[in-house]
């Protein structure tokens, strides 16, 4: 499993000073609802008219990629607070402009930054790379390995030919140090601590931007990187862990598990029969859908191809529930203990994937709008998942054995 989100830097290295803040000396209700992901009852909440309610709106729109209100909201921020400068950030980003991104970058690390990611991101986009492209002139399909229960297959980073898991529960695509190294790459100096494992664990990423990356006949270019120590991966020749939905940013991609295919084309799937489609947000960078696990409250989950289990749900998710064992979990160059619970429905879209599953809770520590768990594989196998990141939709076609409707 592989979740990547910047944590907050402890006091003793943070880059600079406490950041001006208009709201965040006390925690409203808004931003409690904003940060569990309760996106609607975050609007809810807000005073209409406040800096609050303004920061709040930007957020969530940004989450569901209204970029145009998000802009429109920004100019209407107070100058000078973290809050107009990280919505900035986040807009530059979700736009895939290197200039703006620089720019907005370079502001947000002068006014403070506690993750230190801003400043990363000002150090790798100071160089002006190119923008990044995607070549694709007809549909692929990219054959995975049979033998592990992730989408594993090879790829020629550079000259390099490697393994690479194909994880839409990795915000960014990461490659390994040692690669990095081998293709000569120049990496930011700075680097900022990662959640890793579904949060429970913790490892440190530098940027780079990669040139060119050929997967199954899909060539991206100029790509942006995390790079990591990967040494656990590495003794099994993966060198890589390949983000669909930054990579191949408008394309739609779809994960065949009964045959073993990761599918690239452009335009949208024809939906499978019986399957079902909701909206994805972004929570942040990380991809993610409503849904509900247990008797919990419906909240965000990451759909997570990376993840050979079931479900983990955040420790303040069922935080009553008493759990059944403890299991370790492995993500990108870290790993964290687990606890078990006993069999849950996991419902998604109306649709239960399992009556009984088999979920862990762990800690899963985020800044902003937070994740309630993470969805793997074992809930769709032998299905489909497309990720279709033009309509920004997640669908979901599984065996009868496994869904039936939620009553």
């Amino acid at each position: 499993m592989t979740m990547l989100w910047p944590l907050a830097l402890s006091a003793a290295v943070a880059a600079s000073p406490a950041p001006p803040s208009l709201l965040r000396q006390a925690s409203s209700p808004a931003l409690q609802a904003l940060e569990r992901g309760d996106l609607e009852g975050a609007i809810r909440s807000a005073a209409p008219g406040t800096e609050e309610s303004k920061y709040v709106r930007a957020k969530v729109a940004l989450s569901r990629a209204d970029h145009a209100e998000a802009e429109r909201l920004l100019a209407e921020l107070a100058a000078g607070t973290r809050e107009r400068a990280e919505v900035a950030w986040y807009l530059a980003h979700a736009r895939r402009n290197g200039r703006q991104i620089a720019s907005a970058a370079q502001a947000m690390c002068r006014i403070g930054d506690p993750t230190g990611r801003a400043c990363v991101d000002a150090e790798l986009y100071a160089r002006a790379a190119p923008a990044p492209s995607v070549e694709l002139d007809s549909p692929r399909s990219i054959r995975v390995a049979k033998s592990v229960p992730i989408p594993l297959t090879l790829a020629d980073a550079g000259e390099e030919r490697t393994g690479f898991v194909i994880d839409s529960g990795a915000s960014e695509t990461v490659i390994s140090s040692q690669l990095a190294k081998k293709l000569g790459l120049w990496t930011t100096v700075r680097g900022f601590p990662v959640a890793v494992a579904g949060g429970g664990g913790v490892s440190l990423a530098r940027m780079a931007i990669l040139p060119r990356l050929s997967i199954g006949g899909v060539v991206v270019r100029n790509l942006r990187v995390l790079v990591m120590d990967l040494a656990e991966l590495e003794q099994s020749k993966i060198s890589g862990i390949l983000s669909p939905q930054q990579a191949f940013h408008g394309l739609t991609v779809s994960f065949d598990f009964a045959r073993h295919l990761v599918s690239v084309r452009r335009g949208p799937e024809s939906p499978a029969p019986g399957g079902i489609t909701v909206p994805y947000v972004h929570a942040g960078f990380d991809l993610a859908v409503p849904a509900r696990v247990g008797n919990g409250p419906p909240a965000l989950f990451g759909i997570d191809t990376g993840m050979a289990g079931e479900c983990t749900v955040a420790a303040d998710y069922l935080p009553t529930l008493t759990p059944a064992g403890r299991v370790e979990l492995k993500g990108a160059g870290a790993s964290a203990v687990a606890q078990m619970l006993p069999a849950l429905p996991v419902v998604v879209g109306g649709i239960t994937l399992r009556r009984e599953g088999r979920c862990s809770r762990t800690p899963m520590v985020k800044a902003g709008i937070r994740l309630a768990g993470l969805l793997g594989n074992e809930l769709w196998k032998g299905g489909t998942l497309t990720l279709d990141t033009v309509a920004r939709t997640v669908s979901l076609a599984v065996p009868d054995s496994l869904a039936s409707n939620e009553r």
